[in-house]
């Protein structure tokens, strides 16, 4: 079997991250390595866990996506993002 795609979770909505992560923990071929609610908190977290997919929000505290990730290459050069 392949190795789990590592996933970050980004988004201001608790019931959409809930969501998101309720399915993720019901696949074996996912696993949520990091859910955030902020940028801030996002940008510290995928330094960190280096995801292989980012799932974010296309406008979170009034960032756009385009503020969201543009960070991303600097912290996590591998990590792929889907908005």
């Amino acid at each position: 079997m392949a190795p789990a795609i590592r996933v970050h979770l980004a988004d201001d909505h608790i019931v959409f991250r809930e969501g998101l992560e309720a399915i993720g923990a019901s696949r074996q071929d996912i696993e949520v390595v990091g859910i955030s609610s902020t940028v801030q908190e996002a940008a510290d977290l995928i330094g960190k866990t280096k995801p292989d997919q980012i799932i974010t929000q296309i406008d979170m505290e009034l960032n756009t996506a385009e503020e969201i990730l543009s960070g991303i290459p600097e912290v996590s050069p591998d990590s792929k993002t889907t908005s």
